[in-house]
């Protein structure tokens, strides 16, 4: 019969699986697959033309976990440019990123360093720019400095008397009239060292009484005086 022509190979079936250790559908014993390893995303940066320096290294991190873009941090330098950040295009026209932004997609990226052109200053006006004369003390003027031309890269500038005890300045260019005397008033500018100034007077006034002292000589005279035109 067919029966009694398998049941050895059965019989022969079970026993080797009972040697291997091996356990039927109905063993509790589990079995687990060995666990990928996680991809990781990249963040890498290009000089994008610059004629010095080295981009910051690449920067790897799990997709699941937010990274920081890194700054100019290997000295990046274009000659006649400003860096001023990030962008995904070369040209600029791409999603920009600002050093130290968080960056939470978790995707590859590959950023290009935004050169922008420099504009130098070519000169700075002062408002007023008459020198002014017939000042007191304490008197206050404001005056007011314009960087050429208005796209200049670099518009700080520094502001200096040349007599402190005259007239003292400070910013946005406020002068104080301190004492007697003339003084120059001076903006300088921090890109070419342009520079303004005007002449500020500060005239000798009355000096108000404050206090009135008598010598001793003076008070004994005063009390014989007395003396005398009591008789």
């Amino acid at each position: 019969m067919t029966f009694i022509r398998f049941f050895p190979l059965l019989t022969l079936l079970a026993l080797l699986s009972t040697l291997l250790g091996c356990s039927g559908p109905d063993s509790t014993q589990s079995y687990y697959s060995k666990p990928e390893p996680v991809a990781m995303a990249t963040v890498t940066y290009d000089a994008n033309g610059a004629t010095e320096g080295s981009p910051p290294a690449s920067q790897s991190f799990s997709p699941s976990d937010p990274t920081w873009i890194l700054g100019n941090t290997r000295g990046l330098a274009k000659t006649g440019f400003l860096f001023s950040g990030w962008n995904t295009a070369a040209n600029g026209s791409g999603t920009s990123y600002a050093p130290g932004a968080k960056y939470i997609h978790g995707l590859n990226l590959k950023l290009y360093a935004v050169w922008n052109i420099v504009v130098t200053v070519t000169g700075v006006t002062l408002s007023p720019s008459t020198d002014q004369t017939n000042l007191s003390v304490g008197d206050i003027l404001n005056f007011a400095a314009t960087v050429n031309p208005a796209n200049a890269t670099d518009k700080s500038i520094t502001w200096t008397s040349s007599v402190p005890t005259v007239a003292t300045v400070s910013p946005p260019g406020v002068v104080t009239a301190a004492g007697p005397g003339t003084s120059t008033i001076t903006v300088t500018t921090s890109d070419g060292a342009k520079t303004a100034s005007v002449s500020v007077t500060v005239l000798s006034g009355t000096t108000p009484v404050t206090e009135v002292s008598l010598s001793q000589t003076i008070l004994g005279a005063c009390r014989t005086e007395g003396l005398a035109l009591g008789r």
